[in-house]
Parts: C-alpha cells; structure tokens; sequence
C-alpha cells in the first residue's frame, strides 16, 4: 500500500501523464495525454528493463501493480524511466 501510493506520487508529477485512478490499494491505472504514444511508452521502457505495467488498450492506459516487495529506489527508476520515455 504504501509503496503504490510513494510511487503514485511519483507519478502524477511527470508531464503528459494522466492518473486515472484515485482510490486504489497497490494498483491504479494511468493514461496519456493524446500526443503521447502509448506503445513507444512501452517500448521505451521494457528497453530500460522497467515492466511498464499492464496494457488496456479498451481504456488507453497502464495498470501499474506495486507492492511492498518493490523498494522506493524501484519507483524512483520507474517514474523516471516513464519521464525519459513521455519526452522522447
């Protein structure tokens, strides 16, 4: 739980990203501005090695699963490979 909502957080600071989501345990959804592609998104970060979250294409947007499991230096990398892969 707190993990999701540190990396939540995270998140919804980085430019282009819509959070979907608002009440949520360790998962919430995430979409895109229009400009952005989602699969270059993706394709940016699976290339980091960083799992963007599961695709649901009906709805445009990610479903991001974190747990306690995951550290906070986990989603650091993750905000900030999503950051990386929103500007290119």
């Amino acid at each position: 739980y707190n993990r999701a909502h540190y990396l939540y957080d995270l998140v919804r600071k980085v430019p282009g990203i819509k959070i979907l989501t608002d009440n949520f345990y360790n998962e919430f959804c995430l979409g895109l501005d229009s400009k952005i592609d989602m699969t270059t998104v993706i394709t940016a970060m699976k290339r980091r090695g960083i799992n963007p979250g599961l695709l649901l294409p009906e709805a445009s947007s990610l479903l991001v699963a974190i747990t306690e499991l995951n550290s906070e230096a986990d989603c650091r990398e993750y905000a900030d490979a999503l950051k990386r892969a929103v500007a290119s």
